[in-house]
């Protein structure tokens, strides 16, 4: 046996089959694996990592567990490393800058804008250091579930695609400047009470940032988990008794009619759209990387 290296990429097979969140066709089960994704984050963390590129492709339920999948973007993140960021701010170290990843439709709108929107000092600082935070990783979470519930088809709503299309357009303002629910007042009746959720948990992940980002101390984002984890239980119980149809790519058509078949599933890369697929997301010996 040869000892791992540093340099070589490793790959590890499992013989578990699962299926991506795109699968999942009841909005309570969604919300649920999300509950269990932020669970799995917050290990990640307190581990001294961070994910970088969560998104629903990325999730992977087996045995109605989630599973955090495709660490190729993770990074360790090391207390040091933010507390260089207040150095930093002080003219006492060298500009340290993260490269953007992610699908774009899931990432933290600072990662994209590659500065910190929620300090003045920071958003002046743009140009000079930027470090991927956990907290970046758990606004994901939150777009994952705001893309779910404006992307789905519920049983008696109209399509949303328009709608949505809108507010992906101008994350940054709908995340940071309170338009989000003005979008959300476009959804369905039967939709309002989990879009008033969600505003509220995007309201907690906002006075989040404020708090961080004037210290950048981690035992804050620790003790915010718990809240967030609440909002995601309270889209589990109101979102009880809502189906949705398999998203899917505009035009296009579910498999199976709104239900996934023997075999089938709906799967997706998350950036541009949904398509159909006659193979399993996930199948036995597939390469492929997770941490519970």
């Amino acid at each position: 046996q040869h000892p791992l290296h540093s340099r070589f990429r490793y790959q590890i097979v499992y013989t578990e089959r699962g299926v991506s969140l795109y699968n999942i066709t009841s909005l309570s089960e969604t919300f649920e694996y999300l509950t269990q994704v932020t669970d799995g984050l917050l290990l990640l963390h307190k581990a001294g990592f961070v994910h970088r590129d969560l998104s629903p492709g990325n999730i992977i339920v087996v045995n109605r567990k989630a599973k955090i999948s495709d660490l190729e973007f993770a990074k360790a993140r090391k207390v040091a490393d933010l507390q260089s960021l207040t150095e930093q701010r002080m003219g006492s170290s060298q500009a340290i800058v993260d490269t953007c990843t992610g699908t774009l439709n899931f990432t933290a709108v600072e990662v994209v804008e590659g500065c910190y929107m929620f300090t003045l000092l920071g958003m002046m600082e743009q140009t000079r250091t930027f470090l991927y935070t956990p907290l970046h990783d758990y606004e994901s979470v939150w777009w994952i579930a705001t893309w779910v519930i404006f992307s789905c088809t519920s049983n008696t709503a109209t399509d949303s695609t328009a709608t949505r299309n809108r507010l992906f357009m101008h994350r940054a303002s709908s995340f940071k400047d309170h338009t989000f629910r003005r979008y959300g007042s476009a959804l369905p009746e039967e939709l309002q009470p989990l879009v008033k959720i969600l505003d509220d948990m995007r309201k907690t992940l906002c006075r989040e940032y404020i708090a961080y980002e004037g210290s950048f101390d981690r035992s804050l984002i620790l003790d915010m988990v718990p809240a967030l984890i609440t909002h995601l239980q309270d889209l589990v119980e109101v979102a009880k008794g809502i189906g949705i149809e398999p998203l899917q790519e505009d035009g296009g058509e579910a498999v199976g009619g709104g239900k996934i078949e023997s075999n089938k599933g709906v799967t997706g890369d998350g950036a541009g759209g949904w398509w159909n697929s006659n193979s399993p997301q996930v199948v036995p010996g597939f390469i492929h990387n997770y941490v519970e």
